[in-house]
């Protein structure tokens, strides 16, 4: 009996301990440092550390502002797989949070949001009209 818990506890434990651990890779650049992150070269991707689990962009826009940023994402995500805005005098910030490899490099932003409220207008639609 006691060997049968003993061979159970170590097999539970090799279970639970991760055998390798798999980093993000993620562009990383910032257009005010001097670098175009609107042209995205090799040179410019970064293996992000093995508890980085997203990568990041930012960018803002507005009169005389143009940036851009693109990095590992933080420890704790923010938002999942999505983008969140807002406009401040006349300025329009966005941050994006992604998952996958080099998944900051799209220049697309499709936010999980837009397309729900799509999604509910159609449905509204249908039943008003």
């Amino acid at each position: 009996m006691k060997n049968s818990v003993l061979i159970l506890s170590v097999l539970f434990c090799i279970t639970i301990i991760p055998n390798n651990v798999n980093s993000i890779r993620c562009y990383d650049c910032d257009n005010l440092t001097g670098g175009n992150c609107n042209d995205l070269k090799d040179d410019m991707i970064k293996d992000c550390s093995g508890l980085v689990t997203t990568c990041i962009k930012t960018f803002a826009t507005g009169p005389e502002v143009d940036y851009m940023h693109r990095s590992c994402g933080p420890l704790i995500k923010i938002v999942d797989n999505d983008c969140i805005g807002q406009e401040v005098a006349g300025h329009n910030g966005t941050y994006c949070e992604c998952d996958t490899d080099l998944c900051n490099g799209s220049n697309n932003i499709y936010t999980k949001t837009a397309l729900v409220i799509s999604l509910l207008f159609a449905i509204i639609g249908k039943f008003v009209f």
